[in-house]
């Protein structure tokens, strides 16, 4: 993926019309560029647009872009994923044009709104959720490598789940590398002596500190690693 500098170079792009969608608003931005509200501006429906700087062809963050669009695709049908609606380009940009979410994210209900604590029967209904995309993810050798809060998106009411952000995904059943979110990454991942990954277990491992931020109410640890006291008391 693009360096974290690319947020910081990134023109602003609010108000303007790429194709059939104008930018109104900045929903998040990060290493890959930026996430705006978009208004179609035929039917006023609204959308987010994933916009990321336009590269190389060919090139390793060109071929990672492609990825994250391939695998994004293969599952978005699923009611729990974030659907993919569609993606073009101009001469600097790549937009990725995605179903909106107006809820906000997991990570906002699970420690702003201290949603799920005390309430056993939230948690089951949104474990349930995403046990079953993460289950129709892999049926389809997709592997997402980032599940967390922050990647799990709500509608308005809160009460139906989808998780986004295929950046890190593949198709791979056994990786060298590794990706993901420290607090959410398996303990073997640290582990310099262990030469090859699952993906799946990756992810079966983030759905269960999932699991455990919504019924605790925040993060179990900063990674997992015996010099991290909670993580060691565990």
């Amino acid at each position: 993926m693009s360096s974290s500098s690319t947020t910081h170079t990134m023109t602003d792009l609010t108000g303007q019309v790429f194709g059939q969608f104008k930018l109104v608003d900045v929903l998040g931005a990060g290493s890959f560029g930026k996430v705006y509200l978009a208004q179609e501006v035929v039917t006023d429906e609204l959308f987010a647009v994933k916009c990321m700087p336009l590269h190389e062809e060919a090139s390793h963050d060109e071929l990672a872009q492609q990825a994250e669009l391939a695998t994004h695709d293969k599952v978005a049908n699923h009611p729990n994923i974030i659907s993919l609606v569609d993606a073009f380009s101009t001469d600097e940009y790549l937009f990725v044009v995605l179903e909106y979410a107006p809820g906000g994210t997991l990570a906002d209900a699970i420690v702003e709104g201290q949603r799920f604590r005390g309430e056993p029967e939230l948690v089951k209904d949104a474990m349930n959720q995403l046990i079953d995309a993460v289950e129709y993810m892999h049926d389809k050798s997709v592997y997402h490598r980032d599940l967390k809060p922050e990647n799990i998106l709500a509608d308005e009411d809160e009460s139906t789940l989808r998780i986004a952000d295929f950046g890190l995904a593949t198709e791979s059943s056994i990786t060298q590398n590794v990706c993901g979110t420290r607090p959410y990454m398996t303990p073997e991942t640290f582990d310099e002596d262990c030469e090859y990954h699952s993906p799946e277990d990756a992810d079966k491992w983030a759905l269960s500190m999932i699991f455990a931020n919504l019924i605790s109410g925040r993060m179990l640890w900063i990674e997992p690693v015996p010099s991290d006291e909670h993580f060691a008391a565990f």
